[in-house]
């Protein structure tokens, strides 16, 4: 690697890093829809990973986990044991980092046509279950602000598919894939190592282990591919043309 790369990717991997760990701090990285909060926490990891590849994608992940490990020591709280095994906290995020990075190169080789049809058709189903979610709201008498925010970032994605160029389609799959392997890798191994210990701390019976980690993964994971599909290909599509200048 050259010397000015490696400065390049210095820089960028630390930048990257601080703003997790800003995230990991203030309220931006948690966002509220409705009943539920998306994470912010692994979008640094994405933007890493599309602009720099799966290697260094792997490296974000892996340095992300372990400042998940690092905060699960410092400020514990009743779940926190889980996140102090690295194979919950670490092993996901790595594999994360890698696959976006994988995924979005691979991409990249294909026709764009049938991209940005699958980005359509990704897109449509996502805007499908908030708009259900929105009326489930509505109809069980749940908060305006709920039934409000749900439709908001419904409307949001659809605006945001609609304007943006079809060059993004290969950043708005990668950014939905390595979010999905975040959500479900961490709550798989939540749900493979630690699923009694967990199922005891909120206090809910072990016998109901899968279906309410699984009802976790879909009710959350779902917003967070949203809100990282906007926010990956919005902040990786500007910055992938100030990164090559570097």
């Amino acid at each position: 690697m050259k010397k000015r790369e490696y400065f390049r990717t210095l820089t960028t991997v630390s930048l990257l890093l601080s703003i997790t760990i800003l995230l990991a701090n203030t309220p931006l990285g948690f966002i509220p829809i409705g009943p539920i909060a998306a994470t912010t926490l692994h979008i640094p990891v994405l933007v890493g990973a599309v602009l720099m590849g799966p290697k260094i994608g792997a490296l974000m992940g892996l340095l992300f986990g372990l400042y998940s490990m690092l905060r699960a020591y410092t400020t514990p709280t009743v779940t926190s044991f889980i996140f102090m095994d690295p194979m919950v906290a670490v092993l996901p995020r790595v594999l994360m980092g890698y696959g976006t990075g994988l995924f979005y190169a691979l991409l990249k080789k294909m026709d764009k046509t049938r991209i940005t049809i699958a980005t359509y058709v990704l897109g449509i189903l996502l805007m499908g279950y908030m708009v259900f979610q929105a009326v489930m709201q509505l109809r069980s008498g749940g908060s305006p602000w709920a039934f409000g925010s749900l439709g908001i970032l419904t409307l949001a994605l659809l605006l945001f598919l609609w304007k943006s160029r079809v060059e993004r389609s290969d950043i708005y799959l990668s950014a939905a894939l390595g979010t999905l392997i975040n959500t479900f890798g961490v709550l798989g191994m939540i749900y493979i190592l630690h699923a009694k210990g967990y199922m005891e701390v909120i206090g809910q019976s072990a016998d109901s282990a899968l279906t309410a980690i699984a009802t976790i993964a879909v009710v959350n994971g779902i917003p967070e591919v949203i809100v990282a599909t906007i926010v990956v290909s919005a902040v990786a599509g500007a910055a992938k043309k100030v990164y090559r200048r570097l």
